[in-house]
């Protein structure tokens, strides 16, 4: 006969079957999604005043080439289709506001290929992958065709714009007009109006955007740059409210939290520094972190409480 663990009774209270993470809270998933694209509709919508049909082309075209993916991975493995919880939608989303509007739709499909089946489904499907999705997808964009992204070097580009627009402009430029090379980098003000929206509704802890961001403010400031024009770069702070707060990839403990987004924030500065754009600076950082978020979690889980919002 087979005995009952004691801590039975208190993992049934805390585990459900379904995705991860595995806490009951009243933010389900679906509701966090649903926050999640009505936070990147003002982040959309000034893409859209910059780029016009490329903001509605991209996406859509991002969403056509996930579902098409997804179906076929599930007819490979003789698996039920299922168009779960909206986050096919919102991944595709996150992944085109990402993109340059000049990119092809050959190079778009290769960098879908790699977030919907590679970083996604191999892994098991939402809630099972170690990698944030969009970012291995882009990082292969960039790996395979580097044309399409900054070609000079990224120090060199990063001085000229801040030559070019930030010391020659107000404030209220860097807010409303941001650097439009991607699509989500039209506005910074659209992109705070989006992370505003996900920590009222609860969807991400307010304190995850703001280390993010100390954490690269002191790394400039120490790099001897204008830390505060180079801290709210429409692209660093997109990566603030919507990439580091992936609940799937990042950690759900407070003690491994803190590290990881200290981690990310220098990294993002390091690899500036170093030559690196500032796309492929936020992607490779935020990935780094990921590789570590296990044993983050695993180093931390006893003497630090689990909460239901873990972004």
């Amino acid at each position: 006969m087979m005995s009952s663990s004691p801590l039975i009774p208190k993992l049934e209270k805390i585990f459900s079957i379904g995705p991860n993470p595995h806490i009951l809270s009243q933010n389900s998933v679906n509701k966090r999604i649903g926050w999640n694209l009505a936070a990147l509709l003002p982040v959309w919508l000034s893409g859209f005043r910059v780029f016009a049909w490329d903001a509605v082309s991209i996406p859509l075209m991002v969403i056509v080439f996930s579902v098409g993916f997804e179906w076929l991975f599930s007819k490979w493995i003789h698996k039920k289709y299922m168009f779960q919880n909206g986050y096919t939608v919102f991944l595709a989303i996150l992944f085109a506001l990402l993109l340059p509007p000049e990119i092809p739709w050959w190079a778009i499909l290769v960098g879908v290929f790699f977030m919907t089946i590679i970083a996604k489904e191999m892994f098991g499907g939402l809630g099972g992958n170690i990698f944030n999705p969009a970012l291995i997808g882009l990082a292969m964009i960039m790996l395979l065709f580097p044309s399409y992204f900054l070609s000079e070097s990224g120090f060199q580009r990063t001085i000229q714009i801040f030559s070019e627009r930030f010391l020659q402009a107000p404030f209220r430029e860097l807010m409303f007009n941001g650097r439009a090379e991607l699509l989500g980098e039209a506005s910074a003000i659209a992109v705070i109006i989006g992370g505003i929206i996900m920590i009222l509704s609860r969807t991400i802890r307010w304190e995850t955007p703001l280390i993010y961001l100390l954490s690269a403010g002191a790394g400039f400031f120490l790099a001897g740059e204008e830390f505060m024009f180079r801290t709210f770069q429409t692209g660093i702070l997109f990566s603030a409210f919507f990439l580091v707060t992936d609940s799937v990839t990042t950690p759900i403990t407070s003690s491994a939290r803190v590290p990881f987004l200290i981690l990310c924030g220098l990294l993002l500065v390091i690899f500036i520094q170093n030559g690196l754009s500032e796309v492929e600076s936020v992607v490779y950082s935020i990935l780094i972190g990921n590789v570590l978020t296990p044993l983050l979690d695993a180093v931390t889980y006893k003497n630090d409480a689990i909460s239901g919002v873990v972004g």
